[in-house]
Formats: C-alpha cells, sequence, structure tokens
C-alpha cells in the first residue's frame, strides 16, 4: 500500500514540473534611439544577433527610436547598427527590458566640395564633359545632346495610382464607391472615409486594384463588421482564422473578376494598445482572406503609424471576406526541435499506464479497501 501512495505522489510531482516547464520563456526587450552628430538618425537598420542568426530587426522612426525583441533562450546576443556590430555578448535576461543608445556617423552628406568643376582652360564642354566644336552648328549640338541625354520617361517607374476614387460612407458602417469604367492596367485606388464602419472608426482605409482587361460600371463596396464573428460566420462557412482576431472586413468589387486582377492591396490600420495587450510586434500582423472554403494568410507591411495606430498594406490575388489578426506564436520546442507540452503530455499518460498495470493488485486492494470503509461506516450509523 506505501508504494502505491509513493507512485501516486510521484506522478502528481511529474505532472507539477511539466506543468511548470511548459510555460513559454518571456522575451528579452531591447529599446533606444540612434543619433547622427547630436540629431535624430531616421531610417538606419537595427538587429538583433543570435548565433549568427538575425533574431529581431527593426528601422529607426522619425525620433531615431527603435525596439527588438530577443525571444530566443540563447546566453548571448549581438546589437547591429547599420552594419556594424555595436554591442556583443548581451547576456539573454528573460523578461528583462533594457535600453541601448547609439550615436555615430551613419547618415552619409555629399559635399559641394566634392563636385569638380571644369577649369576654364579646358573650353567649353558638352553633357558628361565632353568638348562642343564651336564649328558645328547650334542644331548639330542639339542632337548629340538628345541622343547623350536619356529619356526620363523610359526610366522612372509609375509607383501611385492612375485614378484615386474617394468612397462615401452609408448609414449602416459601410463604404461604396462608384468607379464607373476601367481601362486595362489602370491602377485604381479607392479611399475609404474613417466613419465607415459599425463603430463609427474603418480600419480599412483603402482597395488598390489593376485590372488586365477593360471593365465597365465598377464599383467597390467595403463594409467594416468589428471583431462579431457572427456577422461574417455564413460567409466563411463557420471557419475562424488563425491568431487573434482584430476585425473582419467585407470587400466587394463588382465587375472585375479575380483572375483578371494583376495587381490588388489592401490598406488598412490597426490600434497600438491591440498589439500591445497582445504582447506582439508589427511583424506579427497578418491580412487573411476567406477564398475557396480556406483563409489565406498574407504578410503585411508596415507603411507608417500615427499617435494611436499603425499603417499597414498588404497585397491581396482578389477580394472576398478578409481579417486583420496577430499570427500567433509558435509552441516552445526542445532541442530536439518537437513541441515540449505533447511530449510532457504523453509521457505523464504512459508513466500512469505503465504503473496501473504494474500495480494493478495494489490498486484493486485500495479500491476493496475503500469501498470496504465505506460498508463499515454505514453499518456504524444504522447501528447507532
Amino acid at each position: 500500500m506505501n508504494r502505491f501512495k509513493t507512485l501516486i505522489f510521484s506522478l502528481i510531482l511529474i505532472s507539477a514540473v511539466a506543468g511548470v516547464s511548459a510555460q513559454p520563456v518571456p522575451p528579452h526587450d531591447i529599446y533606444g534611439t540612434v543619433t547622427d552628430n547630436g540629431e535624430a538618425a531616421e531610417g538606419i537598420l537595427i538587429e538583433a544577433e543570435v548565433d549568427g542568426t538575425i533574431e529581431d530587426s527593426d528601422t529607426t522612426g522619425s525620433n531615431g527610436d527603435y525596439s527588438l525583441r530577443i525571444s530566443s533562450t540563447a546566453s548571448n546576443f549581438n546589437i547591429i547598427v547599420d552594419g556594424s556590430t555595436e554591442e556583443s555578448n548581451i547576456q539573454f535576461d528573460s523578461g528583462a527590458s533594457d535600453q541601448y543608445d547609439f550615436g555615430g556617423d551613419y547618415i552619409e552628406n555629399t559635399s559641394e566640395d566634392e563636385t569638380t568643376n571644369p577649369s576654364e582652360d579646358e573650353g567649353d564642354t558638352g553633357p558628361g564633359g565632353a568638348p562642343i566644336d564651336n564649328n558645328r552648328t547650334d542644331e548639330d549640338q542639339q542632337d548629340e545632346q538628345d541622343q547623350e541625354t536619356p529619356d526620363e520617361s523610359e526610366n522612372q517607374t509609375q509607383e501611385g495610382p492612375d485614378r484615386v476614387v474617394e468612397a462615401v460612407a452609408s448609414e449602416n458602417g459601410t463604404a461604396s464607391a462608384d468607379v464607373g469604367n476601367v481601362s486595362a492596367n489602370e491602377k485604381v485606388q479607392v479611399t475609404i472615409p474613417e466613419q465607415a464602419s459599425a463603430d463609427g472608426e474603418a480600419d480599412v482605409e483603402s482597395v488598390s486594384f489593376t485590372s488586365t482587361s477593360d471593365a465597365s460600371d465598377v464599383s467597390v463596396q467595403v463594409e467594416d463588421v468589428g471583431s462579431d464573428f457572427e456577422k461574417v460566420k455564413d460567409k466563411v462557412e463557420n471557419k475562424r482564422p488563425e491568431g487573434k482576431v482584430y476585425s473582419y472586413q467585407n470587400i466587394d468589387v463588382s465587375n472585375v473578376e479575380d483572375d483578371s486582377v494583376s495587381e490588388a492591396s489592401v490598406g488598412f490600420k490597426i490600434s497600438k494598445a491591440f498589439i500591445e495587450e497582445n504582447e506582439a510586434t508589427v511583424e506579427d500582423v497578418r491580412l487573411n482572406r476567406f477564398h475557396n472554403g480556406e483563409w489565406e494568410s498574407y504578410e503585411a507591411e508596415n507603411t507608417g503609424e500615427t499617435e494611436s495606430h499603425y499603417r499597414f498594406e498588404a497585397d491581396t490575388p482578389g477580394f472576398s471576406t478578409y481579417a486583420i489578426t496577430l499570427a500567433q506564436e509558435e509552441e516552445q520546442v526542445d532541442q530536439g526541435g518537437l513541441p515540449i507540452v505533447p511530449i510532457l503530455v504523453i509521457l505523464v499518460i504512459a508513466v500512469v499506464a505503465g504503473a496501473a498495470y504494474m500495480y494493478r493488485d495494489e490498486v484493486e486492494e485500495f479500491m476493496a479497501g475503500s469501498e470496504s470503509g465505506e460498508s463499515e461506516d454505514e453499518d456504524y450509523e444504522y447501528e447507532e
């Protein structure tokens, strides 16, 4: 009987240890500012390196600020600023938040003194410093300049939209825009007013698309339904996307089929408070689209921020129902690369099953004793 009690105590202890060891390790947060000659340095790449691998990276903002999160349990890590290691062998401290400020000559300046002007005795020169033959006519010289000067229109890449249409918000919290006729390869952007939402603050800010063929009577409708899954469950076959949901949207572009869309993107925003509450970063933000019975996840590019929100843009192959989410953290893994929690659960079940088989006689005796004790108590109460 004592052996059986010892076994039960050991199993409880194993379960407690398994529960403790399965807890995720809090990250080590690093933050600070970067200055160049005393001024805030914007656009400087900051990286955290662990064992030769980049664990996290960030680009300094307008105030020169940055933040990094090291989730690895490696003993040391380095901080790389603009390609150079500025801090090395920093001790990993789970749950810590440390500040590291950097200053240096990170931004290259072009001095006017570096530009060499041709000397006067070299004579008149044309484009590229070539000497001008004064005996040639003005027409000859102009022809030569036209040949040497490339057509700027050939080297320019058009990044902005060809046409911008502003949507109109309706009383039910949706936004709609009549785009009209769209020419082939014309990039159209529809901007969404902020009040076009059920709660008065739309998360989607723009919808852009390019059609490979001409289209007529094109219209765009955006419905922001917030985080209420009940409002979209019929459209998504009662399937929820992975990750923490921020909000759902229904986006429809009429008379433009998915197979005729060459480029499409959705611009949206997400509150900083929501990211902080879920202990996430801007790298965790995803745009998910429900298509062909499944959720498809797309990475989002952080394009800017306001005092209260981060702005993002994500490419999409078409339009339907969307969900803005935060990607779930991966399960903590052991050195063999397998999830710790399932292994511990399997181990405990195996130990319990093996022990129950080995000590089945003691278990039966224990159970019989318990039933006998209850019977004696009943008889005693009856006699009284």
